[in-house]
């Protein structure tokens, strides 16, 4: 309490005392005193606010500490960029021009900014939202921000359509097909349309090409988490800077260590979890299984010699493929893989589960996907029908109803993984079925599964209407030889 009346009214004077930020020419030489303890309190609090992703909290504890940092330039400028990203981050637009504008009138008087040592994620953090929001003509007047308008192409692909950024991207990893940004953007575009093999290839080229760069190495974990690789993934993922603040790799990395067995990690990732990664239903799944397995008994199965601890000899297969990851800009999902196989009790007593009946309201949501689907819908009904099935699918693993209409919007939306999931979740489809079967056939194929894609659409075929569409996916699933 008390700390909060002093924040009160040490924001109140200095209002009183700075109706507006103070020009860089106020600033006072560097070491011309100490700042006071209280700023960099401040300050700590602001980090660690945006270490959590509260950044609003993070923006108002750093603007208030810059304002203690006047008489030393480079902590001035540290703390100016730290509240820039807060601020990017948290979509205040004005804001961040503001504080840009501040930062280069210490950068035009002190030059501080070359010569920070700031973490590489919070530079890139910075520079990425630099060449977005600050007009190229300004960023060129400026020496130490100039070598940014390179990037500019790297974010004009980046925001085209996928179709278009395919297209653009194909184009010039043909002619740089070694170039670390290129692979990073196909990567993350072919993560985004659910096809993890791709995926890995263009990230691993990339951290091959900068096997140093954190970027690289992140995604690289990323991907590989959605392809089921998650032994090599953890190697990617452990130490990735990303994690503690993302939800995409924090959700891959604590769906891989539920998927390999790692209990005590993940109890130990689950506590260190944000507010906002709980919030998210595919963590709640994950942290679901991670305390079913504390509140179970333990096993007194011993492992064999060698067996890491923590971790089973042989992770039990899964056959929940991980979704995904949606549109460029919202959070990346990995889908909860199945738990590892438990000891089967020496007296076998089989019960059968009893499925819950859906709600009014979980009947009606599935309703209205149903009927989205079956209109001509837009992009955005399609996205809705897709939040709609899956939110009922997941609150209800034993529904085949919500499984196989989860499983159509997937397909739709064209996230492959996640039609997998959604089908196998249910039961693959029977032969009376034989329009699932074909979009499980093609989202298997998608999936990089060809061989489970071609037993799929065999099964389709006898009662499926041809089409030219459906000939195509025969062409490439099958072999031209099996086309009409």
């Amino acid at each position: 309490m008390r700390r909060e009346l002093a924040w009160t009214l040490a924001g109140l004077a200095l209002l009183a005392a700075f109706p507006a930020w103070p020009t860089a020419a106020t600033a006072a030489p560097t070491g011309s005193g100490s700042p006071d303890p209280f700023y960099l309190g401040l300050l700590r609090d602001g980090r660690i606010a945006h270490d959590r992703a509260d950044y609003v909290t993070a923006a108002k504890d750093l603007r208030l500490a810059c304002f203690g940092l006047l008489n030393e330039p480079p902590a001035l400028t540290d703390c100016l960029v730290r509240l820039a990203v807060a601020q990017g981050a948290g979509n205040d637009v004005d804001g961040f021009r503001e504080t840009f504008r501040r930062i280069a009138e210490v950068e035009d008087r002190f030059g501080a900014y070359g010569k920070l040592q700031l973490p590489p994620e919070i530079r890139t953090a910075f520079e990425q939202r630099l060449v977005v929001l600050i007009p190229a003509a300004t960023l060129e007047t400026i020496p130490v921000w100039k070598p940014l308008l390179q990037t500019k192409a790297e974010v004009q692909i980046a925001a085209l359509p996928p179709k278009e950024r395919r297209k653009e991207l194909e184009s010039r990893l043909a002619k740089e097909p070694r170039s670390l940004t290129w692979n990073l953007l196909a990567a993350e575009l072919e993560l985004e349309e659910g096809k993890a093999g791709p995926a890995i290839t263009h990230a691993e080229q990339a951290a091959a090409t900068a096997p140093q760069d954190p970027r690289a190495t992140c995604l690289r974990g990323l991907t590989r988490a959605y392809g089921r690789r998650c032994q090599e993934a953890l190697a990617d993922l452990e130490p990735c800077p990303l994690v503690p603040r993302e939800l995409p790799y924090a959700t891959a990395l604590l769906g891989c260590r539920v998927e390999l067995g790692a209990w005590r990690k993940a109890e130990e990732q689950v506590r260190s979890l944000t507010p906002e990664q709980k919030a998210d239903r595919r963590i709640a799944a994950l942290m679901q299984q991670v305390t079913q397995h504390a509140s179970s008994p333990p096993s007194t199965a011993q492992p064999p010699p060698g067996t890491p601890p923590d971790k089973p000899a042989q992770p039990a297969p899964s056959t929940r493929p991980v979704p995904p990851a949606p549109a460029a800009g919202s959070p990346i999902p990995m889908g909860p893989p199945a738990p590892a196989a438990k000891p089967a009790p020496e007296k076998p007593t089989p019960e059968k589960t009893v499925p819950r009946p859906l709600t009014s309201p979980e009947s009606a949501a599935l309703e209205r996907a149903r009927r989205l689907l079956a209109a001509d819908a837009s992009t955005k009904d399609l996205k809705e029908a897709l939040r709609l099935a899956h939110e009922v699918a997941d609150a209800h693993p034993e529904s085949k109803e919500a499984q196989y209409l989860a499983g159509e919007a997937a397909y739709r939306n064209s996230r492959w993984t996640d039609a997998v999931t959604a089908f196998r979740r249910g039961g693959e489809p029977g032969d009376d079925h034989p329009e699932l079967l074909f979009y499980l056939a093609v989202s298997l194929y998608e999936a990089g599964d060809r061989p489970a894609a071609a037993a799929a659409l065999k099964r389709s075929l006898p009662k499926l209407q041809k089409t030219p569409y459906i000939d195509g996916y025969v062409r490439r699933i099958l072999g031209p030889e099996a086309a009409p």
